[in-house]
């Protein structure tokens, strides 16, 4: 089975998983401003925060991983760039998730609250 999972990360470049979770984060991000906004989905919405910030560090450790994976510790010199491309995939998806959920509490502070009894009453 590890086998199976260090080559299935293997396959992938650092650009291409960092890619994928940032258009993640950012859907997410979307998605559940929009049913925010109608007041749809409560249960996701209210957790979407912290799931962008998991996506984030999802992406942190997906990012090492893949650095590590392709690093040769006998030719240092020649797979150093693999590693920094793996890190900077880490660093770069952990700032977008926790920039995505500073923005999303910031546009629940613009949603305009609905009022209980105007809803009851309705």
């Amino acid at each position: 089975m590890t086998n199976f999972l260090a080559s299935t990360i293997a396959s992938f470049s650092a650009e291409g998983i960092s890619n994928a979770f940032i258009y993640s984060i950012l859907a997410l991000l979307i998605v559940s401003a929009v049913l925010a906004y109608k007041g749809k989905a409560p249960r996701l919405t209210a957790s979407t925060t912290n799931i962008l910030t998991s996506l984030g560090i999802l992406g942190t450790f997906a990012g090492i991983v893949v650095g590590l994976m392709e690093f040769n510790p006998s030719d240092i010199d020649g797979s150093i760039e693999s590693l920094l491309g793996g890190l900077k995939t880490a660093f770069l998806t952990s700032l977008v998730g926790m920039a995505s959920s500073i923005i999303y509490k910031a546009i629940l502070g613009m949603i305009p609250q609905r009022d209980e009894e105007v809803e009851i009453a309705v």
